[in-house]
C-alpha cells in the first residue's frame, strides 16, 4: 500500500527549504551591510578601513578582488555599495559550494566558488571603463572651455591652467599635469610627449593642436582647429552611442532568455529528482550543468562588451 506522503516528497521539500533558508541568509546580510553602510555615513566614519580593507592588507587576492569592484563602481558613482556587491559575491560562492556540497560533490564544491569568482572578475574587468574611453567623452566640453578661456588669455600656460580648473574627472588630472610641468619644463616638449605617448588619436590632435599655437599657428587658427577637432570628437561619439543604443533591443532578449534559463533550470531541479539525479550523478549531467551556467555567464559577459564604447 502506497503511502500518502513518499519519501520523494519529504527530498523536494527539503531543497525548497534550504534554497529558501540561503536566499534568507543572502538578503538578510545584504540589508544589513546597507544598515551598517548608513550608519558609518552618518557618524562620518567612512574615511576608516572596512572590514574588507583590513583583510585585503593580509590577503592579496581579496584586496584585488575588492579593488576591481570599487573600481567599476566609482565609475557609475555608486562606490558606496562596494562593501555590499563584494560580500554579495562571496556568498554566492559560498552558497554554490553548499549546493554541492549537499549533493555529494565534494570536489566541485571547491571547484564552483573559484570559478564564480574568476568569471566574476572577467565580468568586472570587462566593464571598468577605460581611461582613454573616459578622456575622450569629457574632450569636447574641455575644449569648449578652453576656447572661452582663449578670449581672456594669450599664454598657453594661463590656458591650459584655467581650463583645468572648470575641468572635472580625468580630464581635470591630466590638464593639470600638463601645467604643473609647463613651470618647470619647456611647453612645447611637454605636449609634444603628451602627443606621442597618448593612446588617443583625438588626444594626440589636441595636443599637437597646441603644439601649433606655440609654433607658428595664429590664436584664430587654433581656435579654428580646435572647433573642428571638437565638432570630429562629438560626431564620433554620436555614431558610438547610436551603434550601442541599436544593439539595446537584442541584449534585452539576450538578459531575458538567460534569466529565465537559470530560474527554469533551478525549478528543474528543485522539483525534478530525476532531474536532479542527472545532473548531480552522472558525468554528462555534470557537463550539461556546468556548461548550461558557463553560457549564462557568457552571455551576460558579451551583452557588458556590446554595451562598452571602446577606445
Amino acid at each position: 500500500m502506497q503511502t500518502f506522503i513518499d519519501p520523494i516528497n519529504f527530498q523536494t521539500l527539503s531543497n525548497v527549504l534550504l534554497t529558501l533558508f540561503l536566499l534568507y541568509l543572502l538578503i538578510y546580510s545584504l540589508l544589513k551591510l546597507v544598515e551598517g553602510r548608513k550608519e558609518r555615513k552618518l557618524l562620518n566614519l567612512h574615511h576608516e578601513k572596512n572590514t574588507v580593507q583590513k583583510l585585503g592588507d593580509r590577503f592579496q587576492s581579496i584586496k584585488v578582488l575588492y579593488g576591481e569592484i570599487e573600481e567599476v563602481l566609482i565609475q557609475r558613482d555608486k562606490e558606496h555599495i562596494s562593501d555590499i556587491v563584494f560580500y554579495g559575491i562571496l556568498i554566492l560562492a559560498g552558497i554554490s559550494s553548499i549546493g554541492m556540497m549537499i549533493v555529494g560533490q565534494w570536489v566541485l564544491a571547491i571547484v564552483y566558488p573559484i570559478l564564480l569568482v574568476m568569471a566574476i572578475r572577467k565580468i568586472l574587468q570587462t566593464a571598468t571603463v577605460h581611461e582613454v574611453v573616459d578622456l575622450e567623452e569629457d574632450l569636447p566640453i574641455t575644449i569648449d572651455n578652453m576656447i572661452r578661456v582663449f578670449s581672456k588669455h594669450s599664454d598657453l600656460r594661463s590656458v591650459i591652467y584655467e581650463t583645468s580648473l572648470l575641468a572635472t574627472g580625468n580630464i581635470k588630472v591630466v590638464l593639470e599635469r600638463l601645467s604643473r610641468q609647463m613651470n618647470t619644463r619647456n611647453p612645447q616638449k611637454v605636449l609634444e610627449e603628451f602627443s606621442e605617448n597618448s593612446d588617443s588619436i583625438w588626444l594626440s590632435s589636441f595636443g599637437f593642436t597646441l603644439i601649433g599655437y606655440l609654433e607658428d599657428s595664429s590664436k584664430e587658427e587654433v581656435l579654428q582647429n580646435l572647433r573642428h577637432l571638437r565638432n570630429l570628437l562629438e560626431e564620433n561619439s554620436k555614431n558610438k552611442k547610436k551603434a550601442i543604443s541599436e544593439r539595446k533591443p537584442s541584449i534585452f532578449i539576450n538578459y531575458a532568455l538567460a534569466a529565465i534559463g537559470v530560474v527554469g533550470g533551478f525549478a528543474n531541479i528543485l522539483f525534478n529528482p530525476e532531474a536532479t539525479n542527472f545532473f548531480f550523478h552522472s558525468y554528462l549531467g555534470l557537463f550539461c550543468f556546468t556548461a548550461g551556467f558557463g553560457f549564462v555567464l557568457a552571455t551576460i559577459y558579451l551583452n557588458i562588451k556590446l554595451m562598452k564604447i571602446e577606445k
